[in-house]
């Protein structure tokens, strides 16, 4: 990954986070360094959510969304039990 796309992803996960602001699986208040983002088939955000929102309801969100991925700011992140 480039510098450019570094920044591009970094900007795209604040303003994800900030339009966001909840969890909307348990409430709590999202945090651009742990938040992970749920992303369709053609690269859009489908949704943010936040680590413990993750773990417990990743893998119905993935199965929802057909050919979803998701990252955090540290990269791909697996479905829970995966």
């Amino acid at each position: 990954m480039s510098d450019i796309d570094k920044i591009v992803s970094t900007a795209e996960r604040k303003a994800a986070v900030q339009r966001t602001i909840f969890c909307p699986v348990n409430g709590k208040v999202l945090d651009v360094r742990t938040a992970v983002m749920i992303y369709t088939s053609d690269g859009k955000c489908a949704a943010v959510v936040s680590p413990e929102g993750w773990a417990e309801k990743g893998a119905l969100l993935l199965e929802k969304v057909p050919g979803a991925t998701a990252s955090n700011a540290k990269g791909p992140v697996a479905a829970p039990g995966a």
